[in-house]
């Protein structure tokens, strides 16, 4: 993207990282005058609002597809185009931000190694693909107020539309770098989240009626699983804001959704067949797993 699109992008990353902000809606009433910051406040006051139920309420994860894959060569085909492949689809980013990826996208998993020149282990590379909502601004427009004021920009965007950033990168999780290992999504839903750097976790201290409830439920392993997550839910807390020196980079790490973890034998020539993907290691939204709760 431009200079000016990538301003746009992290600027709605910024704002839609403070989950604890208090939110204004224009109070409308006769012979008010309303600006451009007016009519920004309002629409910022439903987007925001969405945002954090689809966060808090929903939680971030795939509704469905975003399938990723790597395309294998067509019959009698004189190379291997070794494509990264991913289906159409509908998320929830990490923010709590809509993601509808209308069609599929591929991206040469060869061009990209040319590109990025990764490092690799003992000849084995571990990727992960993400995806997150971007801010696509267009239309570009010469603005009127510029004749009066040359600190504006002579010319910006008409609209911002919703769009996707599809990502793949270095797969930096040294605690699960293999394909082949499985990671139930309902365990990646139901993570804790951790700690603000240099405090100690919230400690899990049930009240003697709570106590009570544990101990009688220890016979029924169901409802024991729930009063569990209960009491995890009981301990989370809002991410604390953090505007100090490099914190926009947080905020766009903080938004992607893992989609895939992808193993890759780095040592050329890098064919299909090199390619192990596994898209079970990816969070879904929890109430497509609440029928998980019944399972062993």
């Amino acid at each position: 993207m431009s200079d000016a699109a990538n301003a746009v992008d992290e600027a709605e990353l910024a704002t839609d990282a403070l989950f604890t902000d208090t939110l204004e809606r224009i109070s409308f009433q006769p012979g008010i005058l309303l600006g451009s910051d007016a009519l920004t406040t309002e629409q910022a006051y439903h987007v925001r609002r969405l945002n954090r139920h689809q966060r808090w309420l929903i939680g971030p994860g795939t509704v469905f597809g975003l399938r990723v894959d790597v395309q294998p060569p067509a019959a009698g085909a004189a190379g291997d185009p070794v494509q990264i492949t991913v289906s159409p689809g509908y998320a929830i980013d990490g923010l709590g931000r809509e993601v509808m990826v209308g069609g599929p996208y591929a991206i040469s998993l060869r061009d990209w190694l040319t590109a990025q020149n990764p490092p690799s282990s003992s000849g084995v590379l571990h990727l992960r693909v993400t995806v997150r909502a971007q801010a696509s601004p267009n239309q570009l427009q010469p603005v009127v107020a510029q004749l009066f004021d040359a600190g504006l920009d002579p010319v910006v965007p008409k609209f911002v539309a919703d769009s996707f950033a599809l990502e793949m990168s270095v797969d930096t999780n040294t605690a699960d770098q293999t394909a082949d290992a499985w990671s139930s999504p309902l365990a990646e839903w139901s993570k804790p989240v951790p700690p603000p750097p240099g405090a100690p976790p919230a400690p899990v201290i049930p009240t003697p009626r709570e106590a009570a409830m544990l101990a009688a439920a220890q016979s029924n392993p169901a409802l024991l699983k729930v009063l569990n997550q209960q009491s995890s839910l009981l301990t989370r807390q809002f991410p604390t804001y953090d505007d100090s020196p490099g914190a926009q980079d947080r905020f766009t790490e903080a938004s992607r959704l893992l989609l895939a973890r992808l193993q890759v034998n780095a040592t050329p020539p890098v064919t299909s067949s090199s390619v192990a993907i596994n898209n079970l290691v990816r969070p879904f939204v929890p109430n497509i797993l609440l029928s998980a709760l019944a399972l062993p």
